[in-house]
């Protein structure tokens, strides 16, 4: 079996700024990712929390072949989604990537 990768971005959103994100994530940010060609497979999950007191957490997952791609587009373009979270949303969204592995 072949490795599959997955790029996890989770994203911590205050809760009034919810609805225009997920419009932004939807409309704007998936389709620029998977038009890469190099992930597929969008998913978009709330996070059940005790702890919201900060806002609602999301995690938006990609499948991708390699690691390497997902260091890759973090190389090239995790700067860069840094300052369009920041530019649209100040500090009201937050947000970390993990590259994660599937196994089975």
């Amino acid at each position: 079996m072949r490795s599959m990768f997955i790029l996890n971005l989770t994203f911590l959103v205050t809760e009034p700024l919810i609805p225009s994100w997920n419009e932004w994530v939807r409309t704007l940010f998936i389709p620029s990712i998977t038009g890469t060609g190099i992930f597929h497979t969008p998913q978009l999950t709330k996070v059940h929390s005790e702890n919201q007191e900060d806002g609602i957490s999301f995690a938006l997952q990609f499948h991708t072949a390699s690691a390497e791609n997902i260091q890759d587009w973090l190389t090239s373009y995790g700067n860069e989604l840094q300052k369009v979270c920041t530019g649209r949303f100040g500090g009201n969204v937050l947000f970390f990537a993990t590259t994660l592995e599937v196994l089975a």
